[in-house]
């Protein structure tokens, strides 16, 4: 009687390098980034080199997952995810942009991340504790709020 043994197989992985985060004009972005302007477009650029099996390149805006869509690559070894918002608007001031490597599910993917700023013009102004009618060469003192 022959006995079949399936030996077990053993798979190696090599891990992405950290990616590197470009804006539009080529170059490297970490921390925080801008302030942009209300309006203005925002186009981020993950790169990341290396990595067996070659590794899925992700975009998360504050944890949740954003775009998983990598871009044809101009680069041999090279994977990108470009990150294009058409207008800013107020909801991303703060977000966390964060850029990941995924190749397998056993050890935390390589990432790297950007926090956009914003520059916040003024929505509404008012004055309390003004008094009517108000008169000349006389000093108020008032409550300005603003949001």
């Amino acid at each position: 009687m022959k006995c079949n043994k399936i030996l077990p197989s053993l798979k190696i992985i090599e891990e992405p390098e950290s990616p590197t985060i470009m804006d539009s004009e080529g170059s490297a972005v970490m921390g925080t980034v801008g302030p942009f302007r209300l309006k203005q477009a925002l186009v981020l650029v993950c790169l990341v080199e290396g990595g067996k099996p070659a590794p899925m390149v992700y975009w998360f805006r504050d944890g949740e997952l954003w775009d998983t869509e990598s871009d044809p690559s101009t680069y041999e070894e090279v994977l990108q995810n470009t990150l294009v918002i058409s207008e800013l608007d107020r909801s991303y001031h703060g977000s966390i942009f964060e850029c990941q490597a995924i190749n397998n599910n056993v050890t935390k993917a390589p990432s790297s991340k950007v926090k956009i700023t914003l520059e916040m013009p003024i929505l509404t102004m008012t004055l309390a504790n003004l008094e009517s009618p108000v008169r000349a060469d006389e000093t108020y003192q008032v409550l300005c709020q603003v949001s």
